[in-house]
């Protein structure tokens, strides 16, 4: 019998008292990563340690964690950090490439993916770096661009004494290139899973990570004991892999361990052996069910969720949009103000991003493009005006007087409350005639109400999210709703291999209990259960079939006459 405790140690230890000057290690999720991170860095000067990754949650949680050790940020902010110290001018305003690839007509998807694969001499490339010098703006993907064109000249990197990089299964060639000018600027330690690569429009997901598996160039490391989550979850994740490898997917995968680890958890793996799998007859059983069983669970772990330090939320429930929709507007309905809850986000154009750079520059060409995409007039006179600033004409010079008296004027009001961070309500009265109550409340939510939020204290029980924004994340309670043919996989003759990647994320997101949800019918139109609910082996799931509103109902009104002083967690 393998003693874990000692076993996980020795793993980590190898990695800490390695001298290799680069080291890769593949990881599944949750093997202490993070845990690994501390011990590399314990005691270091942050100064001259470095820690980066894609993903804003995981960023948020490792400054929580190493912030004493080492500067913490995302791979895109380190970027657009080194490019200030070359373009000082010049604003960072993620949007800027939609807004760019609509003046240019072409498509924002194969724009990045021209950057993602560095192909340089695409002439879309070209055009789309002078129409951001006009704009003197940077996205994430130009940013990074830019960056490793200008190091390529010259490279002035800070030394450091250890880079640490996580998710590396999600790099592209672009983001790999970077990597490359770090490597003579201090110890690279690099984290990744292929079998966690979920990002499409780069390169092959996981290509990258493969070839630096095989180059020899890096010393490999492995971390093989999940600690996040019960023992059923790890056995299924285990399954679906080999399901996969067996029906050809994954081709060239990195073999790795992944185990679960049970000292310590022989209680939680007694009471969750299995992930509950409901079947329901419809959208309105489903849409009814889950807002309430939520309200149950909240109701249940509250009080433990607000002592905790950790931020994670109690519940996630992940699936593709249309679900997520339905299931938003039921719960907006049934949980009281103090149940906050979050989806993932989409992006809205704000007047206040426009005054903001209005205030720092009269010709901003970027702040009356983003109130061009607000305050919108006839279609073919915006093309017009846009065909016009082309010519490296300032929009300014190109709008509407009276649309642009409108604006200052707004502005006016604007700098009042955004200098004074205080309300005044003449300039809030007088905002909300020239631009709407719902503009008005946003500047006024940004300008007066907004601070910055503590990141290692920002607590929110329920999150709703796709597959793809899930990752960083984990709850007690998963909810993968929409477990239908047409969601995941979307094609059930056709399946891929980032839909088998994107099912692991979900399910590994999971510290206690793990819901799969599938619906019979949506909207009338019959549905499937997924083609993966088959990969699953019967062990390993408590099934509930056919179930109407009626049943769940009943279910409910069961679940809220439990005692629930019998649940151990």
């Amino acid at each position: 019998m393998i003693d874990q405790v000692q076993d996980r140690d020795d793993y980590v230890q190898k990695i800490v008292k390695s001298d290799a000057s680069k080291k890769l290690i593949v990881a599944g999720p949750g093997t202490g990563k993070t845990h690994t991170f501390k011990q590399i860095l314990y005691g270091k000067d942050p100064k001259k340690n470095l820690v980066m990754t894609f993903i804003n949650k995981l960023t948020d949680d490792l400054k929580c964690d190493l912030h004493k050790w080492a500067k913490v940020m995302t791979f895109h902010k380190y970027s657009l950090w080194i490019l200030k110290r070359i373009m000082p001018d010049w604003i960072t305003y993620p949007q800027v490439i939609d807004l760019i690839c609509y003046d240019l007509r072409i498509k924002a998807d194969n724009v990045k993916n021209l950057f993602h694969n560095m192909i340089s001499d695409d002439v879309r490339i070209k055009c789309y770096l002078t129409r951001s010098s006009y704009y003197r703006a940077l996205s994430f993907n130009d940013a990074i661009y830019r960056v490793v064109t200008q190091l390529k000249l010259k490279n002035e990197l800070p030394i450091y004494e250890n880079i640490l990089i996580d998710e590396f299964q999600d790099f592209s060639i672009l983001e790999v290139e970077l990597i490359k000018q770090l490597e003579n600027h201090g110890n690279i330690i690099i984290v990744g899973d292929d079998d966690q690569a979920v990002y499409q429009g780069k390169s092959e997901p996981g290509r990258l990570i493969k070839e630096f598996y095989k180059s020899g160039d890096y010393e490999i490391f492995e971390l093989p004991y999940c600690n996040r989550c019960p023992k059923v979850i790890v056995d299924i994740v285990n399954e679906i892999i080999f399901k996969a490898v067996k029906k050809g997917h994954l081709k060239d995968r990195i073999h790795k361990p992944f185990t679960a680890f049970e000292i310590g958890n022989e209680i939680l793996n007694s009471y969750y052996p299995k992930i509950n799998v409901y079947k329901m007859k419809s959208l309105d059983a489903l849409s009814y069910y889950l807002p309430n069983l939520l309200k149950i669970i909240i109701d249940k772990e509250i009080d433990d969720f607000n002592a905790k330090d950790s931020n994670d939320p109690i519940a996630l429930v992940i699936g593709g949009r249309h679900f997520l929709r339905e299931i938003d507007a039921e719960l907006s309905t049934l949980l009281p103000d103090r149940y906050l809850y979050k989806k993932t986000e989409i992006f809205c154009y704000h007047l206040y991003d426009a005054y903001k750079y209005l205030l720092e520059e009269t010709y901003s060409n970027l702040g009356w493009r983003i109130i061009m995409e607000i305050d919108i007039f006839e279609p073919r006179e915006k093309r017009r005006i846009i065909k016009k600033s082309l010519d490296n004409i300032d929009l300014e010079d190109l709008l509407p007087k009276e649309y642009i008296k409108k604006h200052k004027l707004a502005l006016d009001y604007f700098s009042v409350l955004y200098k004074t961070k205080q309300n005044d309500l003449n300039a809030e009265t007088n905002l909300k005639l020239l631009i709407g109550d719902c503009e008005t409340c946003y500047i006024i939510d940004k300008c007066v109400e907004n601070e910055e939020s503590d990141s290692c204290s920002d607590k929110i029980p329920i999150l709703l999210t796709s597959f793809q924004g899930c990752k960083g994340l984990a709850a007690d309670y998963v909810f993968i709703i929409g477990f239908n043919n047409g969601v995941i996989p979307y094609r059930s003759n056709m399946i891929k291999d980032i839909e088998i990647c994107e099912l692991i994320v979900a399910l590994t997101r999971t510290r206690k209990e793990c819901y799969l949800m599938s619906v019979n019918n949506y909207k009338g139109i019959p549905q499937r259960v997924s083609s993966f609910a088959s990969w699953i082996p019967n062990k390993y799931k408590k099934e509930f079939n056919s179930l109407s509103i009626n049943d769940v109902k009943d279910m409910i009104k069961e679940s809220l006459e439990e005692d629930q002083n019998d649940i151990p967690f």
